[in-house]
């Protein structure tokens, strides 16, 4: 038994890729919103590692002999 990898694709021309077999809308959509909550989560992610380290920053001010948890 042999494997045999056939990197061919579905679609023989770019608007057959974009057109997706007529289902373009939900497949196009779907990435969208994922690439917009995907953005929105990392955004997200990066002000809240702002915020703490400004926190910790702002209790070493405040008690510069003590270590900020």
């Amino acid at each position: 038994m042999s494997l045999h990898l056939n990197w061919s694709t579905n679609w023989p021309t770019w608007q057959a890729f974009f057109d997706m077999g007529g289902y373009a809308l939900y497949v196009w959509g779907s990435v969208l919103v994922s690439w917009v909550a995907l953005t929105w989560e990392a955004w997200a992610l990066r002000q809240g590692r702002r915020l703490a380290l400004q926190r910790a920053r702002d209790a070493a001010s405040r008690h510069p002999g003590r270590a900020a948890l």
